[in-house]
């Protein structure tokens, strides 16, 4: 049976007569060979992952930077746009502020009070007077201003007929009134 073993198994025994030479150690070279070898590939690998990200992170970059462009781009428009609504509103509100002054002086002329009346009267002036171009346009502030100057310029008299006072009043009132809602278009 060991024989019938023997006869199957190849031997294990160097060939004496072969011709090759057979180096039981390893040289150097020979076993530095696969670390390099593995070494190399990470070292691609990393190459190749660094510029992969550096890629990716210019387009994102380019792209993030453009988005923040048309963001700023949009925000400085609406910006703008809510500037002159606001300038819009404030130049409204001070028209109709003189106008309330306006109409609290025509009661107070009513009542005979004509130092009351004489006070709206100039804080009317005064508030028309600083009506300015970016709310309203050139034309409106123009005419706000000369407006607020007339009634600057006029004193209610003290008397018993008031009629003549009342209509000039109105009249101021009357030069306002197309003002006031044109301002807010």
């Amino acid at each position: 049976m060991t024989e019938s073993l023997d006869k199957k198994l190849p031997s294990r025994a160097p060939a004496e007569n072969s011709g090759q030479v057979i180096n039981a150690k390893p040289t150097l070279l020979q076993r530095l060979k696969k670390p390099a070898i593995s070494l190399g590939i990470v070292a691609l690998a990393f190459a190749g992952g660094f510029l992969w990200a550096r890629v990716a992170g210019d387009r994102t970059l380019s792209e993030a930077k453009s988005e923040y462009e048309t963001t700023l781009a949009s925000a400085r428009t609406e910006f703008e746009k809510s500037d002159a609504a606001l300038a819009r509103a404030q130049a409204r509100g001070q028209m109709l502020t003189a106008y309330r002054d306006l109409h609290l002086a025509l009661m107070a002329l009513e009542e005979r009070n004509f130092g009351t009346a004489n006070n709206h009267l100039n804080r009317a002036g005064k508030i028309l007077a600083t009506v300015s171009e970016p709310g309203a346009t050139k034309q409106q502030a123009q005419i706000a201003r000369e407006v607020g100057e007339a009634i600057l310029a006029w004193r209610p008299d003290v008397s018993q007929d008031v009629g003549k006072q009342r209509h000039t009043v109105l009249g101021f009132a009357g030069r306002l009134d197309p003002l006031v809602g044109a301002v807010s278009d």
